[in-house]
């Protein structure tokens, strides 16, 4: 609320307050966000509107820009290209999926893919063993001393299926980046 005010939104603070100091003496349970969004005020599209509205107005303000455009929708093609830009041969993540399964198989799961891959980001859910990963350390050769970290290596192997995935949304956003011109011309590298 006291966001709304500085920021100078106009609308029903005082109503909302009091609704909120009635949830909370009715329902001493409700502190959070989640919690607080379950009361049934907030599911009024007035109240969603004021409450969007001061935060738009607040990342604005804070120097946030507009957003650009929407993540282009995953496509067959994008997958099947990312498939083929993949090393056949580097070793697998905790799925044990070689990358050359999925390069010679792509005609034959793609569709299976696409859909996984819309839903993962229509769902904004992210498959949990998606996000494991097998840290192998490797010594560097001719190091005069393996007893500092220096000397050693660190390769992570990620899920085939998810690096795929992570591959082609980062073409994406690489894309949006260059269109409109998201960074400085002096930017260079990762």
């Amino acid at each position: 609320m006291k966001l709304a005010g500085a920021l100078g939104v106009r609308g029903d603070i005082e109503e909302a307050r009091a609704e909120i100091a009635q949830s909370l003496k009715l329902k001493p349970e409700m502190n959070s966000v989640a919690r607080f969004r379950a009361i049934e005020s907030y599911q009024e599209p007035g109240f969603q509107a004021r409450h969007d509205k001061t935060i738009v107005l607040g990342l604005r303000r804070a120097g946030f820009p507009e957003e650009v455009a929407p993540l282009p929708r995953i496509t067959r093609e994008q997958i099947n290209w990312r498939t083929h830009s993949l090393s056949p041969y580097k070793a697998p993540g905790p799925d044990g999926i070689p990358n050359i399964v999925l390069t010679k198989n792509i005609n034959v799961i793609i569709d299976h893919l696409y859909y996984i891959y819309v839903a993962t980001i229509n769902l904004h859910s992210y498959y949990g063993l998606w996000k494991h990963w097998t840290m192998v350390v490797l010594r560097k050769p001719g190091k005069p001393r393996y007893d500092i970290a220096k000397a050693y290596h660190p390769i992570a192997l990620f899920n085939t299926l998810s690096k795929l995935l992570t591959s082609t949304i980062t073409e994406s956003m690489t894309y949006l980046s260059d269109k409109h011109n998201l960074l400085p011309s002096m930017h260079f590298g990762g």
